[in-house]
């Protein structure tokens, strides 16, 4: 089972949504780096805006406070991450670099 298959992905970001930046909803494949010779993790990123990000993954809650987001095949676009909200399958990220 893909990590896609095993999350129901929102339609739409509610209208009421007081962030800093508009998010823009996707359903795009990732993974996230934690280093060493730990695997990368698959999960699947639901919005994105200039500052962060939210992404759908299994064992949220293991998943350490700072990571890398891998966002394509090749490796090349990764971004810092600093986690600041977490669910049993989701978390909520600041980028902590500058945008590509």
């Amino acid at each position: 089972m893909s990590v896609r298959s095993s999350f129901r992905m929102p339609q739409q970001v509610p209208a009421d949504n007081k962030r800093k930046e508009r998010r823009k909803p996707m359903s795009f494949a990732a993974r996230v780096d934690l280093g060493g010779d730990v695997p990368l993790r698959k999960c699947v990123l639901s919005d994105i805006s200039k500052s962060g990000v939210r992404l759908y993954i299994a064992d949220a809650p293991n998943i350490p406070d700072e990571f890398t987001l891998v966002m394509d095949v090749c490796g090349k676009v990764q971004r810092a991450c600093r986690t600041v909200w977490r669910s049993h399958t989701e978390i909520g990220a600041e980028f902590l670099d500058e945008e590509p």
